[in-house]
């Protein structure tokens, strides 16, 4: 019997300690390593090792993200331009569930009414119909849908979301989602940062 106790309070620690690892913590860093420690809950590779083998490597798309393609499609197929790029992607994200990601840009510098001067008109409602479909990303947009994937693959995410794709196109700098945002005054680390925090 105690044997059995003992064991299911082992179980008891890991679970939460796995769901730190995989949602809330970078699984590299030292706060993850001493969380399992003070836990008695195992390793970081060892809890590693049970999330990939359950999960999807590289992650799909989850819903929002794909609902963030389909704006930044949107976007491109209304001001006519052929591809999409990261400015629509960019976009996109900001017109997912009617500007709900804008608050991510309070405190980064970023001025929004100039912001909203350049973009405004383009932040239309999250709501079909829309335009766009089987227009194709540019190298800059597929740059950042690749480095977004990477970002979600190695948190051991289930799927990419629009966290990982605003992060994925900071990544691109001389892209124009980025440049947009510099232009605006967006201290770009600060953002990246706050993103980074939320994947």
């Amino acid at each position: 019997m105690p044997t059995s106790i003992t064991t299911g309070r082992g179980t008891a620690r890991r679970a939460p300690a796995r769901g730190h690892v995989q949602y809330f913590h970078d699984p590299s860093s030292d706060d993850v390593r001493q969380l399992l420690a003070i836990c008695g809950a195992g390793t970081v590779e060892e809890i590693l090792a049970e999330i990939d083998a359950t999960r999807q490597s590289p992650p799909p798309m989850d819903e929002m993200a794909v609902r963030v393609l389909q704006l930044a499609a949107d976007d491109a197929a209304r001001q006519a331009q052929p591809a999409i790029t990261t400015e629509h992607l960019l976009v996109g994200v900001l017109r997912l569930r009617d500007g709900a990601f804008l608050s991510f840009l309070h405190g980064t510098g970023a001025e929004m009414p100039q912001l909203r001067a350049l973009v405004g008109t383009r932040l239309l409602p999250d709501a079909d119909p829309l335009q766009g479909e089987g227009l194709q990303l540019d190298a800059g947009a597929e740059a950042a849908i690749a480095a977004a994937t990477a970002a979600a693959d190695a948190r051991r995410r289930e799927g990419v979301g629009p966290w990982h794709l605003w992060y994925g196109l900071l990544q691109q700098r001389g892209a124009p989602g980025a440049q947009l945002l510099h232009q605006v005054g967006t201290k770009m680390d600060v953002l990246s940062e706050r993103l980074a925090s939320t994947m």
